[in-house]
């Protein structure tokens, strides 16, 4: 049984296979709404919290994380390499952005930690996925 145009299976995905963007650019979004967000001093009420728990590298990690996942579930998790690929030029744009900006500070630190976000979300994800017979096709 051939399925319904438009319906939709778990996980970001339509059924057959079909990528879904507006996931991936809901996740992206997301992100370049909290730089912008921080960028403007509106977040530093609310993240106090992160130094409980290691400092705002726990979040460029859980966030990078976060969106590198739906971006590779979204778009096709057999191509994970490459969906990391143009999410790390993100992160690097995001963060060298941020050493002109009067209330934010650019860190190697926080570029690492983005980036081992990206790439261990977006492996799991991919990895992950080749155990499905719909992504075994390469």
């Amino acid at each position: 049984m051939k399925p319904k145009v438009g319906s939709r299976s778990h996980g970001g995905r339509r059924a057959g296979g079909q990528r879904n963007p507006v996931l991936a650019l809901l996740a992206v979004g997301g992100v370049v709404g909290i730089s912008v967000a921080a960028s403007a001093g509106v977040l530093q009420p609310f993240l106090h919290w992160l130094h409980a728990v290691g400092g705002d590298k726990v979040g460029h990690f859980g966030l990078f994380a976060a969106m590198s996942a739906a971006v590779t579930w979204a778009l096709g998790p057999s191509r994970w390499r490459a969906w990391a690929l143009v999410l790390s030029a993100f992160a690097l744009v995001d963060e060298g952005i941020q050493a002109f900006l009067p209330r934010r500070a650019s860190s190697w630190a926080d570029l690492a930690a983005g980036l081992a976000g990206i790439w261990l979300a977006a492996g799991l994800v991919g990895l992950g996925a080749r155990n499905k017979p719909s992504e075994r096709r390469a």
